[in-house]
């Protein structure tokens, strides 16, 4: 009697399907902290719910949960120097591209419509360092 063989998911495979519902509160968090601070400037009144001040932790969580994740598809690429290029250039060319353009929109934001502009950190120090 032939017992049938259990096949290994590859790592690349594997889904942690429960961790996109944890991303999916960790942005909603985000979104409720951030209108506790848009609320009372843009919309003209005081938002103070009850976990609007806590919303940042949101922001932590969604860092710490992708670095998780970052680290389980990488982890076969341990100790083998030759994949580092590689993954760095497919970060760089999915990440920057889109930072510039939000950095150069928001720039342009805050010196055409001077109420959007909420931190008021327009040096050139603070440009400089945003790109």
């Amino acid at each position: 009697m032939d017992i049938p063989r259990v096949q290994k998911r590859e790592r690349a495979g594997l889904r942690f399907d429960s961790l996109q519902v944890f991303r999916g509160l960790a942005a909603l968090a985000v979104a409720y902290n951030h209108l506790y601070v848009v609320a009372p400037r843009f919309l003209n009144f005081d938002y103070n719910g009850p976990w609007a001040v806590s919303g940042d932790l949101g922001v932590y969580f969604f860092f710490a949960l992708s670095g998780f994740i970052i680290t389980w598809m990488h982890l076969r690429d341990l100790g083998k120097p030759d994949r580092l290029i590689p993954f760095a250039l497919k970060r760089v060319v999915r990440i920057y591209p889109m930072v510039w353009v939000i950095v150069t929109v928001k720039l342009a934001s805050a010196f055409l419509i001077p109420a959007l502009n909420v931190s008021n950190k327009t040096s050139p120090a603070t440009i400089t360092a945003s790109y």
